[in-house]
């Protein structure tokens, strides 16, 4: 699992639940899904493990949570895990962290002690620093959001299925639609995020829209989906630089199943 997570979306108690159960698949003495019935996964799940360090809102009640606060949850991040082999820092707020306490996270989550794990929860990432996004692998949660087109969804889930059965074939009739038509490819790849996304969620034990879709890229292991999440970015990238779109059209299918890729 990556080091640094981000929940957003969904109800505040959705998201508290959520981070529960990364918390236990974190701290789990199984490896992979959390097994559910360990010491650390019952007391992760239950909110009540010592190795979670939870910070909630700014100290004296404070609407934003500042640099100080930060700071301090900085001071825990070296110290070895009591029980668990990592430690689980949540920040259950993060959309009221100021500029300065981002920043301050920010070099925490690139350059993070061995044992330490790093949750963000927030209804939108719009509140937070391009730098951090960047660093954190995002989930967004069901309930909340991302309006995707009619086309550009449906591509995204033939791709998605595709890359579910290994079948790099599928995935470039997939692609089909996009020569020549660089706002559906755009519009399709934050689609195939979010339903990448949601294979990670429902491998993490919770429940999602898209199921059945879901629990078949489950299948493919969190390495794996998280391989091709940032796969999915780096061909965001690509657009950004204009390449061309043909070409990144038919390479596509290479760039989710070529191995030698780092």
């Amino acid at each position: 699992m990556p080091h640094a997570v981000l929940l957003e979306g969904g109800t505040a108690e959705g998201r508290l639940e959520t981070a529960h159960t990364f918390c236990a698949a974190w701290l789990c003495e199984s490896v992979g899904v959390p097994c559910g019935h360990c010491n650390h996964c019952r007391k992760a799940l239950g909110g009540f493990h010592p190795d979670v360090t939870t910070l909630r809102d700014g100290e004296d009640g404070k609407q934003q949570i500042g640099v100080d606060a930060v700071r301090a949850l900085q001071m825990h991040t070296s110290v070895k895990p009591g029980e668990a082999a990592r430690r689980v820092f949540v920040i259950e707020n993060a959309h009221k962290l100021t500029v300065q306490a981002q920043n301050a996270l920010l070099k925490s989550i690139e350059e993070p002690p061995p044992a330490a794990c790093f949750l963000l929860l927030c209804p939108s990432r719009k509140e937070l620093l391009t730098t951090i996004l960047s660093r954190v692998t995002s989930y967004a949660l069901p309930g909340v959001a991302e309006d995707f087109g009619e086309e550009a969804t449906e591509a995204a889930t033939q791709i998605a299925q595709a890359l579910a059965h290994n079948d790099e074939y599928g995935v470039l009739a997939a692609t089909a639609p996009f020569d020549k038509n660089k706002p559906l490819l755009t519009e399709a790849l934050g689609a195939l995020k979010a339903l990448l996304r949601e294979g990670l969620i429902y491998d993490a034990g919770c429940a999602v829209e898209n199921g059945e879709l879901a629990q078949a890229l489950a299948a493919l292991g969190t390495a794996r989906i998280a391989t091709l999440i940032e796969r999915v970015r780096g061909l965001e990238q690509d657009l950004t630089r204009n390449a061309n779109l043909s070409l990144l059209r038919v390479r596509i299918p290479a760039v989710f199943f070529d191995t030698t890729l780092s």
